[in-house]
């Protein structure tokens, strides 16, 4: 039988990297990769490289857009699923 596997998605504001990266030391065959969302009330943070846990990624990122590119080069999500996250920006963008 196969686990599911999850990407966990948070962001740096709160306690959500602790818990990612503690999710891919106990539970690599499940979590596949970290993605955390750089928040700050400074206008440039800086970004954290990314890094491996038991061989899984943790990215950070500024946009969703960005977000979605790494996922593209990890393998993690096609081309299209990028294009649609990359639309919907624009969407939100145009909105405001």
């Amino acid at each position: 039988r196969t686990r599911p596997q999850y990407i966990y998605v948070g962001d740096t504001g709160e306690l959500d990297q602790e818990a990612g990266e503690t999710m891919l030391r106990e539970y690599p065959e499940v979590v596949k990769a970290v993605f955390l969302h750089v928040v700050s009330d400074r206008p440039d943070p800086p970004i954290p490289p990314p890094r491996l846990i038991n061989g899984r990624p943790v990215t950070f990122f500024r946009t969703y857009a960005g977000a979605a590119a790494r996922a593209c080069q990890l393998g993690l999500m096609d081309e299209d699923g990028m294009m649609r996250v990359c639309a919907a920006a624009e969407e939100d963008l145009e909105g405001t």
